[in-house]
């Protein structure tokens, strides 16, 4: 840098030999169209349309499209859920305690089959008392019923019997009500096995 004190006598200090070291257009105006400097292209171009610039109605499509996904995601959240029917309990009927054990019990029919095993008899319980006819409960009630008939221990037998119960109603359907038959079978020739 220069320092003012040490002004050389042959030195001009006009505007035109002093340099600008600043980022971005000088700080002198000139007329639009003209170079800074001779021989070189002008720093703001004269079309000014020239410059990128997002039209409105880019805007206007992007404001639909995000107006459009909202209502799409609301409609979504809204309609009911295609896996459970009308037979299925639902939430505001029901205190929050239950709503809270049925959660936890669809958790434990999608969840590892020890943990299902563990907890049968709380399963079965609730399954009984207010799991009405939830695909997600009974797919895990299914699912003790294929961990019985691959079990061939007393632990085996004992679930079968506590699982026969659940599978004596008159409303279950009929793919439901061949699981008793299975359970039944089960029963019947491990008793024979016993004796």
């Amino acid at each position: 840098m220069r320092d003012p004190d040490d002004a050389d006598e042959g030195e001009d200090d006009s505007p035109d030999n002093v340099l600008y070291a600043g980022f971005g257009p000088a700080d002198y105006a000139l007329p639009p169209g003209e170079s800074a400097m001779q021989g070189a292209p002008p720093e703001y171009p004269l079309d000014v349309r020239s410059r990128v610039k997002v039209p409105r109605r880019a805007f206007l499509v992007l404001g639909a499209g995000v107006l459009a996904s909202a209502a799409s995601a609301l409609w979504f959240g809204l309609r009911p859920s295609p896996t459970r029917d009308a037979t299925t309990p639902r939430a505001e009927n029901m205190p929050p305690d239950v709503v809270v054990l049925l959660a936890g019990c669809r958790a434990l029919a999608h969840g590892p089959i020890d943990r299902l095993v563990h907890t049968h008899s709380t399963y079965i319980w609730t399954v009984r008392q207010h799991g009405g006819m939830d695909p997600e409960l009974w797919a895990g009630m299914d699912r003790l019923v294929h961990y019985v008939l691959l079990d061939g221990s007393e632990f085996g037998a004992t679930l079968a019997r506590r699982l026969l119960p659940a599978y004596s109603g008159s409303r279950l359907p009929d793919s439901l009500a061949r699981r008793r038959l299975d359970l039944e079978e089960f029963l019947r020739r491990r008793g024979r096995r016993a004796r």
